[in-house]
């Protein structure tokens, strides 16, 4: 009986030991391998050129005509006053110029007939005198400019020599291409009225004889919004005037040259749309 139970044991044991076996995980055969994960797959198909550089596979999308800004029929001129370019015409030379060093803010310019198909300009002391200006001085002009808009030359018919124009070109000579300048080139504080409005510039180029700066803005966005009302941006329009001491300006929008934002300073309203 005693042998029994022992053998009964025994073969109950090895029978459990070889189930334990037969399921067992099989040890893995030296022939398999791991499969690579889809991301690395996928990078085996990138394609790159000789220095490493990822090219592109596909053709790109095709433009929409509708996300195309039109294009501009022509440059922005330097927008002066259409009804006396002359005055405005000096009156952009001795502020570009700064001709009378501290007090050059404190003259203007008064249109005074022609001569010989050239128009008379003066530049006197204002009357009254601005806040900080001295009384004017015996009445006389400082300088009487004679001002050919149409071939966009400048002389003197009485006063001193005449300096040179912001972008170096002779008043008397023909005016230097238009410059192009990185972000940083507006007027450090026009520059910083902008920013202040939260309006990035990223790029000026200077017109009208280096006189008259055009600013593209990254984009437009609050408070200069494409085609916003001018009344509406009498605010904004206001700091940037008091940044640039009265110098006008243009402003674009992103990659469209078709639209021009105008800023005269001193007029009401200060500010309008322009189609290129």
């Amino acid at each position: 009986m005693r042998n029994a139970v022992i053998l009964a044991i025994c073969l109950v044991a090895a029978g459990c030991k070889g189930k334990r076996e037969d399921v067992a995980a099989p040890a893995p055969s030296s022939s398999s391998t791991a499969k690579a994960p889809p991301s690395a797959m996928n990078r085996s198909h990138l394609v790159r050129d000789e220095e490493g550089r990822l090219v592109p596979t596909r053709p790109r999308p095709e433009d929409n005509p509708a996300d195309i800004p039109a294009a501009p029929s022509s440059q922005p001129a330097w927008d002066l006053d259409r009804a006396e370019p002359a005055r405005d015409y000096v009156a952009r030379y001795v502020r570009a110029t700064r001709r009378y060093g501290d007090a050059t803010r404190c003259v203007s310019t008064k249109a005074a007939g022609s001569r010989d198909g050239k128009a008379i300009v003066e530049v006197r002391d204002r009357e009254p005198p601005t806040a900080g200006c001295t009384a004017p001085g015996g009445g006389g002009p400082r300088d009487t400019f004679l001002v050919d808009v149409d071939r966009d030359r400048l002389e003197l018919a009485k006063g001193g020599p005449l300096a040179k124009w912001p972008d170096g070109s002779d008043p008397s000579g023909p005016p230097a291409a238009p410059s192009a300048i990185e972000a940083d080139a507006p007027p450090t504080k026009l520059r910083d009225a902008l920013v202040i409005a939260k309006l990035t510039p990223v790029r000026t180029q200077l017109y009208g004889r280096g006189s008259y700066p055009v600013i593209t803005l990254a984009g437009w966005r609050d408070p200069i919004t494409r085609d916003a009302p001018p009344e509406s941006l009498a605010k904004v329009v206001d700091a940037m005037c008091a940044a640039s001491e009265g110098s006008p300006f243009g402003v674009f929008g992103g990659i469209d040259r078709s639209t021009i934002l105008r800023v005269r300073c001193g007029e009401a309203p200060g500010a309008r749309w322009e189609k290129l």
